[in-house]
């Protein structure tokens, strides 16, 4: 596994494989910590537990300023709904929170420190070798790619995926891309989502619940009574 975030890594060994938690370190593998601009960016992490023959893809809630902002930056956003194709009833967008939207399915992030994005952003595209549409992948791409490569080499394990707050929000999300890809009726996407804000519009709500009515997700949403989150 490869992380940028020193710390992330050092508190999954000291309080699992360094404390001689030979369960853990037979049963359980980090597979990725999505990581590389944690203060401007959705993190994750993806593992898999072969006692329970589960993988796990786990999104983290609000820490930085960049993560709140996101939580309230509600209007105008879409994605392609990836159930429009095998369904003519289904709407071709789906309308959703903007803030949810961009940090999966936003541009994908520079490598580049933010000095050096900075000057950039300052140079003519010629120079720059900025292009007006990227060719690279974004969030949500790499996220799937990393997962069907594990499913791959593991084809009997069921997918979870799981968050609190904004990372509940965008597990939902997650989750209707990986139910549309990998779910399937005896197999389904498995989605848990604690105290997460509203995702999206009506649309958004009933292709969830197409996926659910084909048994090709199970969708657990967890509120506190008269919580604040809408």
């Amino acid at each position: 596994v490869r992380s940028n975030e020193y710390n992330t890594l050092q508190y999954i060994l000291e309080n699992f494989a360094l404390k001689g938690d030979t369960a853990w370190a037979k049963n359980g593998t980090v597979h990725h910590l999505g990581d590389v601009n944690s203060h401007q960016e959705c993190v994750y992490g993806i593992s898999a537990n072969h006692a329970r023959k589960r993988i796990v893809v786990c999104f983290r809630g609000s820490i930085t300023a960049n993560d709140w902002l996101t939580d309230v930056n509600m209007i105008g956003g879409e994605i392609p709904n990836p159930l429009a194709a095998e369904d003519d009833q289904q709407p071709k967008m789906l309308k959703l929170h903007k803030g949810f939207r961009d940090y999966l399915y936003g541009d994908a992030p520079s490598i580049l420190p933010e000095p050096l994005q900075k000057i950039q952003r300052g140079l003519p595209s010629a120079l720059s070798g900025n292009k007006e549409k990227t060719t690279e992948k974004n969030k949500i791409e790499i996220i799937m790619e990393q997962v069907q490569a594990i499913m791959e080499e593991h084809p009997d394990y069921r997918l979870y995926v799981t968050g609190h707050s904004l990372g509940g929000a965008l597990s939902v999300l997650a989750s209707l891309e990986a139910a549309a890809r990998f779910g399937e009726k005896n197999r389904p996407v498995t989605c848990v989502a604690v105290a997460n804000p509203r995702v999206g519009d009506e649309g958004f709500q009933r292709a969830i619940q197409t996926l659910e009515q084909q048994g090709r997700l199970r969708c657990l949403v967890v509120h506190n009574h008269l919580d604040m989150v809408p």
